[in-house]
């Protein structure tokens, strides 16, 4: 697959050949303008393009330039969701939101719509996927271990097993987006390193007491925190 940097700046080629190597062999480029986008009604986004679809998904892809200089991706999202509804025939879409003020981040993200009948004398209603469930921040300065390790190390999106359970493609693809699933690998992580440090091998151990756990826990509750502010400077 190709080796795409996501820390680097949004650059159509590079994301284009992305696409092609992430989704499933079906997947077909097209770049075509919306030529009859209407801007004025929108509060962000200015223009979009779409670049391809992939029929055995039922998605489409799309890239859209926007005005926004704060990661407005509820707003963003909402205008994302007039465009698939006016311009595509299928109900999921994927998004290179990228700024048009030369910032050197952008945003990649999963929108889909789907329908839902809550009994059987109720009208179809359209359930929106939560924009901050299926979103990654790339770019300078972005956190791309986490796309990196889900995007491009898992290879292309196909139907696989995971856990013993069978995923289809479908199912891979919401899973490498999932905010659900980088938790959970998260936490992980976060415990395994906790084991590691008690561990006998490491010998950690406070003066003048017999509450390792309890003291350990305190530690990473207290990095995280500071972890935490920084992050918000």
């Amino acid at each position: 697959m190709q080796n795409i940097k996501f820390d680097n700046p949004y650059n159509r080629k590079d994301f284009a050949q992305f696409v092609q190597n992430f989704l499933p062999d079906d997947f077909t480029p097209e770049v075509r303008a919306i030529t009859d986008f209407n801007n004025n009604s929108n509060n962000y986004i200015q223009s979009a393009i779409k670049l391809g679809t992939c029929k055995s998904l039922e998605l489409e892809v799309f890239e859209v330039t926007h005005t926004s200089t704060h990661d407005a991706r509820v707003g963003l999202s909402k205008e994302a969701f007039k465009i698939m509804q006016k311009h595509s025939y299928v109900n999921r879409a994927l998004y290179a939101f990228v700024p048009n003020d030369n910032s050197k981040q952008w945003r990649f993200s999963l929108l889909q719509i789907e329908l839902e009948q809550q009994d059987k004398s109720a009208r179809l209603t359209k359930n929106y996927s939560n924009p901050r469930r299926y979103s990654f921040l790339l770019g300078e300065g972005g956190k791309v271990r986490t796309p990196q390790q889900f995007l491009i190390d898992e290879g292309k999106v196909k139907a696989r097993k995971r856990n013993t359970k069978d995923y289809s493609a479908y199912e891979d693809l919401c899973y490498r987006f999932s905010v659900e699933v980088l938790t959970k690998e998260f936490y992980k992580e976060l415990f395994e390193w906790y084991q590691w440090a008690l561990s006998d091998n490491m010998g950690v151990a406070y003066p003048n007491s017999d509450k390792n756990e309890e003291h350990l826990i305190r530690l990473i509750t207290r990095l995280m925190f500071v972890w935490f502010i920084k992050q918000k400077n």
